[in-house]
């Protein structure tokens, strides 16, 4: 479950990253863009920035998570994980 709200937020944010990308795609059309188009394209690229610093850090806890855990804990908690959820 996890695993997969990480990957969902992962693509949400690429498909931002990709966004605010394209609207900067050349130097030619930044200069092109209106003093408030700039600070717009600059907040945008910010948020997303951070969300990849915050899903980092979770990818990072998570993967500090799992070299603790023996490979019997680790599908021992997955099954546990999964009959809760059932319920």
């Amino acid at each position: 479950m996890r695993d997969k709200r990480l990957e969902t937020k992962l693509r949400l944010l690429t498909l931002q990253l990709d966004n605010v990308l394209q609207r900067g795609v050349s130097i030619r059309g930044l200069r092109e863009l209106s003093n408030d188009e700039v600070r717009r394209l600059e907040t945008e690229w910010n948020a997303v920035f951070t969300k990849l610093g915050v899903v980092q850090g979770q990818l990072k806890a998570q993967r500090k998570e799992l070299a603790g855990q023996t490979v019997f804990a680790y599908h021992l908690k997955r099954l546990f994980r999964r009959s809760a959820t059932a319920r």
